[in-house]
């Protein structure tokens, strides 16, 4: 097999074709260290370790990009990244964010459930849901999670209900309210007690 062509192309790549027949691109840098110039002989086996190292270059590129605008776990990252590039090679890009500190799903898991725990009222049960639907394992997500053990879910619910429905007085009303405290991830028990607290007016403690 030889390389009968190395164009640059608009993008100031290199198009490389072998015995005729274009293969695929390489950033000009990667290219030159490649050794894939017109009339060297190469085989598959080169080529293909050669189009891996593009494609995980490529993935971190873009990996930087990602968590430029947003924060990501390392799941979610590998699963974004795999969008554009194979699988392997978004998961060796995910983890070279991880070893650089750029993805830490410890420190990602106690934001966001501190976040869902204190801004948006949801009860631990929910923040864990939303953790596993980040991405985030199991581990991260407990340790996040051990932080909120000792809440008073009726409490929280009661200070919700107060803030946001702070009239109980119709059916329509309360069953909104019920239902609101459900998507929240209150239990029955948690949202029966909230309720007679609101309905008793004790001030309980608030989620804020």
């Amino acid at each position: 097999m030889v390389v009968t062509d190395a164009v640059r192309t608009r993008r100031g790549r290199i198009a490389i074709s072998v015995d005729g027949e274009y293969r695929f691109s390489l950033p000009a840098g990667l290219w030159a260290e490649s050794g894939l110039f017109v009339g060297e002989q190469t085989d598959e086996a080169a080529l293909g370790a050669v189009l891996s190292r593009a494609q995980e270059e490529q993935a971190k590129q873009r990996a930087f990009s990602l968590l430029s605008a947003r924060e990501y776990t390392e799941k979610r990252l590998t699963e974004k990244l795999a969008e554009k590039v194979p699988r392997e090679a978004a998961a060796a890009a995910a983890a070279r964010m991880r070893e650089l500190g750029l993805v830490n799903d410890g420190d990602y898991a106690a934001r966001l459930a501190r976040d869902l725990y204190h801004l948006r009222g949801f009860s631990p049960k929910r923040i864990g849901y939303e953790l596993v639907k980040r991405g985030v394992g199991r581990e991260a997500a407990e340790a996040a999670l051990s932080q909120f053990e000792d809440g008073d879910e009726a409490g929280r619910a009661a200070a919700f209900l107060r803030k946001k429905y702070p009239d109980l007085t119709e059916e329509k009303m309360r069953r909104r309210a019920v239902a609101a405290l459900r998507r929240m991830g209150y239990g029955c028990e948690a949202i029966r007690a909230a309720l007679a607290q609101v309905r008793n007016g004790d001030a309980g403690d608030g989620w804020e």
